[in-house]
């Protein structure tokens, strides 16, 4: 909420990524085949929107000017996960979050019902479809994969500058440093239309841990999960068992890949209803800050059949009388393969957990991925 900090940051940021590559280009003497591996990474991001508008924007910062940034609020209600509406207002920089949300109340014409989230946006002018905290997260990633790949063909292990401030940014060259992901913090506000309560969810970050690894692996047994989105459900699938027949309780996680490749993995808590179409909407921000092209959940879910005789329409499946519980592993990917195993099971008297023949679906529509889906639709447009 300090503009002007953002600025100064925001282009220093911008002329060290650009500076980052004219010193690799200055070393390629000392490089090994850096003209093939180099060139590779040349061609695979020159038509990257992006990093075209981080060179300009570098030339604006040092020949012209400092960049025009706008502080917008991008402001969506929620009725279900079929509906929503969504609008751009364009604030003054200096805005709260709080003067925001009494300018959306006073400005616009809500719903009775539904979830309004605000989330604040800083865009420039040459880059107006991609919030800037993203599209920067983005491009170091981005060239922190050629910086790494400089240190591979140069035989170099493991970099030895020291610990950086903040402490997630560190010598490995990791894509995506955990301080650049989602975070539910000031900029951002999540209100249940029906009583004003707030229904943000949260967000669990995970650090490697070598001991609590030891831990799992001793409970739980080895797990070795590769390949893509769809190739992974079945290993998740078995992996999950074991950890509910072992802990008699699964928690929501969701993994983030391009292509066989692992981005993240965000475990998620949600206390409250409406809080799962907020945390799916942030998953979609993630899915574009990532260009993430395919996605993994396994959770526990209540399962009830609309064709049963104690079905009662107005309720949700959660109520439903009769119901019972499974487990949920999805896989789907940018291109549009599905694979989603539904592993009904019951409690014994001693909480034995005894599983049933999955429900295994390779099509159809699942309407808690629609954040999503509509993304990937987005991000298609737009490039």
């Amino acid at each position: 909420m300090s503009p002007e900090d953002f600025r100064m940051n925001l282009n220093a940021l911008i002329q060290n990524l650009r500076n980052v590559t004219w010193l690799l280009q200055k070393q390629k003497a000392k490089l090994e085949g850096f003209q093939e591996w180099y060139g590779k990474w040349q061609k695979e991001v020159g038509g990257d929107s992006v990093l075209r508008w981080v060179q300009k924007a570098r030339n604006r910062i040092v020949k012209e000017s400092d960049l025009e940034l706008h502080s917008e609020a991008k402001v969506k209600v929620t009725l279900d996960w079929l509906t929503e509406h969504e609008k751009i207002l364009t604030l003054p920089p200096r805005f709260t979050t709080q003067q925001i949300l009494v300018t959306v109340l006073r400005t616009l014409v809500l719903p009775p019902l539904g979830v309004l989230a605000i989330q604040r946006r800083w865009v420039d002018r040459l880059l107006p479809d991609r919030e800037l905290l993203a599209a920067t997260s983005y491009a170091y990633g981005r060239i922190a994969s050629i910086i790494a790949e400089a240190h591979h063909r140069s035989g170099v292990g493991a970099c030895d500058l020291a610990p950086r401030e903040p402490d997630c940014v560190t010598s490995s060259l990791v894509h995506y440093p955990s301080c650049m992901g989602i975070s539910d913090d000031a900029r951002n506000a999540y209100i249940n239309l029906a009583n004003g309560a707030d229904v943000g969810p949260q967000y669990v970050k995970l650090k490697q841990n070598d001991d609590i690894l030891e831990m799992a692996k001793s409970k739980f047994g080895e797990f070795k999960v590769h390949g893509n989105a769809i190739d992974r459900v079945p290993q998740l699938a078995d992996a999950a068992k074991r950890v509910l027949a072992a802990s008699k309780f699964h928690a929501t996680f969701v993994t983030l890949l391009k292509g066989d490749e692992t981005l993240t993995i965000l475990p998620i808590i949600v206390e409250h209803p409406q809080g799962k179409f907020l945390a799916m909407n942030l998953v979609a921000d993630e899915v574009e800050r990532l260009d993430a092209d395919g996605l993994t959940m396994v959770a526990e879910m209540w399962l009830a059949f609309p064709e049963g005789p104690d079905w009662q329409k107005d309720k949700p499946v959660s109520e439903q009388p009769g119901r019972g519980e499974a487990l949920q592993i999805v896989g789907i990917t940018r291109a549009g393969r599905v694979d989603e195993r539904i592993i009904p099971f019951t409690r014994g008297d001693d909480e034995e957990i005894v599983f049933q023949g999955p429900i295994i679906r390779t099509n159809g529509t699942m309407n808690f991925l629609q954040p999503v889906l509509r993304r990937w639709a987005a991000m298609g447009d737009r490039s």
